[in-house]
């Protein structure tokens, strides 16, 4: 919003350091509820249950992805 060289500069690392997860999460529908749930649900502190049909079973390397970023962006607030 600056529009300077330094926050240009910012904004493109931040951009690039988040791409690769939302192309992950954006690769389709089926990907974005089967991981995007396990996400929203560590990230709120939830017990996740068992996915409804039709969907896909999470995979080992989507649910490390998953875990990563869910511990890397941390709790979300509770509105308190």
């Amino acid at each position: 919003m600056e529009g300077t060289p330094e926050a240009i500069v910012k904004t493109e690392r931040i951009c690039r350091w988040r791409l690769s997860f939302i192309i992950f999460m954006i690769s389709s529908v089926e990907n974005f509820i089967t991981y995007g749930k396990r996400l929203l649900a560590k990230r709120l502190e939830l017990k996740l249950g068992g996915a409804r049909q039709p969907s896909i079973p999470g995979r080992d390397f989507g649910i490390e992805i998953m875990s990563h970023w869910a511990e890397h962006l941390g709790l979300l607030p509770d509105g308190e």
